[in-house]
């Protein structure tokens, strides 16, 4: 489970080899992964300003975060989402193909 996209940052590190420019080439254009992810981390601040809690504390909803993740081309790129009802069903089909 990841809660910050700190933790995103770290597992594509693992298969980039924290080399920082891995992503430069087209179509990404990302000279920086961890410039890269301070902007998606301000970019996320930035939204919730406006969305701050009675004592001055922001926190952040799934649908917020998901709006900022799904414009992100690197997102786009390397994370495969899939419900839980989505993966069932590709079960039972490969099983019952099987």
């Amino acid at each position: 489970m990841n809660n910050r996209l700190l933790d995103l940052q770290h597992m594509i590190e693992l298969f980039s080899r924290r080399d920082a420019t891995y992503f430069k080439a087209a179509p990404l254009g990302i000279h920086s992964l961890p410039g890269h992810f301070r902007k998606m981390e301000k970019d996320l601040e930035r939204q919730l300003l406006s969305k701050t809690q009675g004592d001055g504390e922001v926190e952040t909803n799934q649908v917020e975060a998901s709006d900022v993740l799904s414009a992100d081309s690197l997102f786009r790129a390397v994370v495969v989402q899939r419900s839980r009802a989505y993966v069932q069903k590709s079960q039972e089909q490969h099983a019952s193909s099987a």
